[in-house]
């Protein structure tokens, strides 16, 4: 039950009115409901995990490492998970600035030891900003969260551990694209209609983007970042 209701705040997050004043609730109940499911007994945690795991391939991002199904995963893996997947994703500032807050949260309150597992899903959208593979007026917006985000997860896991994951996130997805790259150029060979098709449904999918982008400028879709920044030595 304390699952479900959780899965339930993560939708709110993705909802088309959410704002400023609603995340920070969202955020706080979902914080308050991991914190519970942290330290309800193991067997209750992974009661349902292979319903989860079947259920997460759904929101598999594109630079998203793929997991074993018979791996047994973290108690809020899942939940981890699904938070990465709402920052990475494109189409909404305050739903991926809400994501962010909430990723430094969970991290935060649940402490390292609980969240070492999940540095992965914690990582991939930070790095997606931070390291301009993400360009535009969304990655614009959400820089100054991202750095204040870096700051307190790599305070909390110590530098080491914080770029050791963070080169790992990297290499995936620099292999990710490789890979890519290499399908794309097979199927211009092997086949060069679907290839110009795909070619064509991209320009439309970057022409709908750019409007979106736009709209939302026009709205103010914009949350200012609440994590305070540590000190310069």
């Amino acid at each position: 039950m304390l699952r479900f209701i959780i899965k339930r705040h993560c939708t709110v997050l993705e909802g088309k009115f959410l704002d400023e004043t609603a995340s920070k609730q969202v955020i706080k109940n979902i914080v308050y409901g991991a914190l519970a499911l942290q330290h309800a007994p193991v067997g209750k945690q992974h009661a349902s995990q292979e319903q989860e795991e079947g259920e997460a391939s759904q929101d598999e991002g594109e630079d998203q490492p793929q997991q074993s199904t018979a791996t047994q995963h973290p108690p809020l893996w899942w939940l981890f998970r699904q938070v990465s997947y709402l920052a990475k994703n494109q189409g909404g500032v305050v739903r991926r600035q809400a994501a962010l807050q909430l990723l430094a949260a969970l991290s935060s309150k649940l402490g390292v030891q609980a969240v070492d597992d999940m540095l992965t899903f914690v990582i991939e959208p930070l790095f997606r900003v931070s390291a301009g593979k993400e360009v535009g007026y969304e990655a614009n917006e959400l820089k100054p969260l991202v750095s204040e985000v870096i700051e307190l997860i790599e305070a909390l896991v110590g530098t080491d551990r914080f770029y050791e994951v963070y080169n790992a996130v990297r290499d995936a997805a620099e292999a990710n694209r490789k890979r890519r790259r290499a399908d794309l150029a097979s199927e211009a060979i092997a086949n060069p209609e679907k290839h110009a098709q795909r070619k064509v449904a991209k320009s439309g999918a970057r022409k709908r983007k750019a409007e979106k982008t736009k709209a939302s400028k026009e709205n103010g879709d914009v949350v200012p970042g609440k994590f305070k920044k540590k000190p310069k030595r």
